[in-house]
């Protein structure tokens, strides 16, 4: 914990002396840096070697961004397929602070929170605001998770299982989703060097 107190600060330094954040407020970054990425890449199709079409995808924390992104109201282009991979998608915490799942999304919500502009725990949560309903602009979803995210520990489940599971559920149902629940690599970080093998076929069905 101390660590990534440390690191918390270091980054937020960097901001500061980059002229990237202010003093007394959430820097806010998130809503607006997806758009942001999505209108550049529209713009330069021809960099990108693009067919033009569009996926929307994130990892870890990148995988809660986006499926944030996904499920609101802003206007958004149609994406091709939104892949979401080892995300955690709720941070609600059930259960009090001091319990390892607790702690964990306790120091989330406080992250999320700064990132995000957000003083209400149901802005910060993509089950929440999948529930209540409306059309997606995708016509795939792809929820991805290792057989082991944090490797056996106890708050894999209530952190990173049960919240995907409840995603999917609420996709399906309020959004009426065509959703894939996907398992691969071994634990959280060994994912990435196993995600080609969901990627490829996805990627060759596009071309």
């Amino acid at each position: 914990w101390v660590g990534c107190v440390a690191l918390y600060v270091m980054m937020r330094v960097v901001q500061l002396t980059r002229g990237e954040a202010k003093l007394g407020g959430p820097r806010d970054s998130a809503r607006g840096d997806l758009p942001a990425v999505i209108t550049w890449a529209q713009g330069h199709q021809d960099k990108l070697t693009s067919n033009g079409k569009f996926v929307l995808m994130g990892y870890s924390s990148g995988a809660h961004a986006a499926a944030l992104y996904l499920v609101s109201e802003v206007e958004k282009p149609y994406f091709e397929a939104a892949i979401f991979i080892a995300g955690i998608y709720r941070v609600a915490a059930p259960q009090p602070w001091y319990t390892p799942y607790g702690a964990c999304a306790t120091y989330a919500r406080f992250f999320l929170r700064r990132a995000y502009g957000a003083s209400r725990d149901e802005v910060l949560c993509p089950v929440t605001l999948a529930k209540k309903g409306g059309k997606l602009s995708t016509g795939r979803v792809m929820i991805v998770n290792s057989e082991k995210e944090f490797r056996g520990l106890p708050i894999e489940g209530p952190l990173f299982t049960r919240p995907a599971e409840d995603f999917c559920t609420a996709l399906r149902e309020a959004r009426g989703a065509r959703v894939d629940r996907l398992v691969c690599g071994a634990h959280h970080w060994a994912i990435v060097g196993k995600i080609g093998d969901v990627l490829g076929p996805l990627a060759a069905s596009f071309q």
